[in-house]
């Protein structure tokens, strides 16, 4: 593994293991943590704009906000609070692409600009929660945390977070409230379901840069043995192939961060790929055209229209959330495959 790299991730290793020790270190288990967010826009001199009371949901690039599936159910978990307690809930998600290009507003206007914001630290109170293990009880505490939060006499509350815990509620519900396709997205996505027809399953196998082909470099790094990888491979392709068997009449949509697998995958007749480029919402230098992120937003709600929805993992593979929140969409059948 390359130097810079293994520096990376050594890096990376050691940021979430500290933030994580933090949070446990805590008896109230208080998941704020505003000092790791760039303060200098805020201060209590900053003019004041009126406002009802509200969140609003900040991906701006700033901190690692993880993937889409991540930051996505972190909106939703933040808008089921506002939902409950009358609040306002807008959103800003600007990095590495704007979200509008992709998503809409549905039912809920969430639309605001930067300069609408207020950044006076007496009207504005900053909440930061990052998920690290997605259990339940977790859940409990990041829903605990907000109720408490949002009670505070403030009139602003800048969030940025992966909470999880929307899952356990209406999720589907809140989720179609907040999005709808953009037109350009749902003419590709029409396009993809005319060739795929309204019966397949969908498969995504995560290898976190195992194979040494996708520019994330959190994980365990690059399998430095060819053979070691070619095993890899061939295992699960072996799992495909053994799900062909118990759904012999359908396609099978496989998914992966590895385009050195996708291409093997595509070996297989009955196996239907997306086209496009691969790459990960938080990796750095990477470009904000529409282009080069579409395929993540054609991946996940391909995925969610599936039939049935199973993520596969072997050895040192990535135990994704991407599926799991593809099929909380439209509320289909999650299952995970370890091998």
């Amino acid at each position: 593994m390359p130097l810079k790299l293994l520096l990376k991730n050594i890096r990376f290793n050691i940021e979430h293991k500290f933030l994580y020790w933090r949070e446990v270190l805590k008896k109230n288990h208080d998941f704020k943590n505003g000092k790791i967010i760039p303060m200098e826009e805020y201060g209590p001199h900053r003019p004041i704009i009126e406002c009802k009371k509200r969140a609003v949901c900040i991906y701006d690039n700033k901190i690692s906000s993880n993937g889409l599936a991540d930051r996505l159910r972190g909106i939703v978990s933040t808008y089921e609070i506002c939902k409950r307690k009358g609040m306002d809930f807008k959103l800003i998600f600007n990095s590495p692409f704007e979200l509008s290009q992709f998503l809409l507003p549905n039912v809920v206007n969430w639309q605001i600009s930067d300069d609408e914001l207020n950044y006076n630290t007496s009207v504005t109170d900053i909440c930061y929660i990052n998920t690290h293990k997605g259990n339940n009880a977790e859940g409990v505490r990041q829903r605990k945390f907000f109720e408490e939060e949002f009670n505070k006499p403030y009139k602003e509350f800048h969030v940025r977070t992966n909470a999880h815990f929307s899952y356990n509620g209406n999720y589907s519900e809140y989720f179609h409230e907040l999005f709808k396709l953009s037109p350009r997205l749902q003419i590709s996505i029409n396009r993809i379901k005319a060739k795929l027809g309204n019966s397949y399953i969908s498969t995504s196998f995560r290898f976190m840069n195992l194979l040494g082909d996708f520019n994330e470099t959190a994980g365990v790094g690059v399998i430095q043995s060819n053979e070691e990888k070619e095993t890899m491979i061939s295992k699960c392709i072996q799992q495909i192939k053994q799900l062909h068997k118990r759904h012999p009449q359908q396609t099978i949509l496989v998914n992966s961060d590895s385009k050195t697998f996708l291409q093997r995958a595509t070996e297989l007749q009955y196996v239907y790929t997306i086209k496009g480029n691969i790459t990960h919402v938080d990796a750095k230098d990477v470009d904000n055209n529409y282009e080069t992120h579409e395929k993540t937003f054609l991946d996940f709600f391909m995925i969610a229209n599936a039939e049935k929805i199973y993520l596969l993992q072997t050895g040192k593979m990535w135990n994704s959330g991407y599926p799991y929140a593809a099929s909380r969409i439209y509320n289909k059948q999650f299952k995970r495959i370890r091998f």
